[in-house]
């Protein structure tokens, strides 16, 4: 982009990343779904986050010509919270709650983008492209739910074909957004509402739900039964380590 071309520029929005399940040349990748096993997988997950998290920081600080509002939108995940953030009864968490130590790799990958995000950019030397020239929004998103995509993309065929059913116990907490109120908070509310400071936002929907519910929902959407279950021994030898977190 040449300078002219951005003056005044109020929002960069970045959702960069890999999808954490596709690629690969395995019998489960032709169907869209690829483990963290496979080589490489995770770290083409957590590169194709940070390196243009990282870039675009560096050129919004060192470009003269934004505005003085400039916010900086990036993306993030409910990851960073754990992969047992609703588990044992434990209250709902929101955005004042220490996640420097939790398990699981989305939590790793949610925090490296984070810190990405807001931290100084890596630099053999001080410059004035150190120094941001903006203010930072975090999205911590949950599974966004569209019909042409992501998880609910990948259950529509198997639903349809009266295959749905429970992924292990069911009684797995299984967050999510629909694709209509992601786009309504970025677009609606957080860019109308002028950031003072940097600020962090979970755009998660207010009800949780298990994956039990959520089969027999969908499954009543659609009209077809849901008692073909996914028995967790199952689960854990076709997805490995994304099967027992995800």
């Amino acid at each position: 982009l040449r300078d002219e071309d951005v003056e005044g520029l109020t929002h960069a929005i970045n959702l960069c990343g890999e999808n954490i399940s596709e690629g690969g040349e395995t019998i489960l990748a032709k169907l869209g779904i690829r483990s963290w096993e496979e080589e490489n997988k995770k770290k083409r997950v957590i590169g194709s986050r940070i390196t243009p998290t990282v870039g675009l920081k560096r050129w919004l600080n060192s470009n003269g010509n934004l505005s003085p509002q400039m916010e900086y939108i990036v993306a993030g995940g409910v990851g960073v919270y754990g992969c047992d953030f609703f588990l044992n009864g434990k209250e709902a968490e929101d955005e004042m709650a220490d996640t420097s130590s939790r398990p699981g790799f989305l939590h790793e990958v949610s925090t490296l983008w984070e810190k990405a995000a807001t931290e100084p950019p890596p630099s053999s030397s001080t410059s004035s492209s150190d120094s941001n020239n903006h203010r930072t929004t975090i999205l911590r998103i949950a599974p966004v739910l569209t019909s042409s995509g992501g998880v609910l993309g990948k259950l529509l065929l198997p639903f349809k074909l009266g295959l749905g059913g429970n992924v292990g116990s069911g009684t797995q907490y299984f967050p999510f957004i629909s694709s209509s109120d992601f786009g309504s908070a970025v677009v609606d509310h957080i860019m109308m509402t002028p950031a003072k400071s940097d600020r962090v936002y979970n755009l998660i929907a207010p009800e949780p739900c298990t994956n039990e519910q959520f089969g027999k929902e969908l499954g009543a959407k659609l009209r077809r039964p849901t008692f073909m279950p996914m028995p967790a021994f199952v689960v854990k030898i076709l997805f490995g380590e994304m099967g027992e977190e995800v």
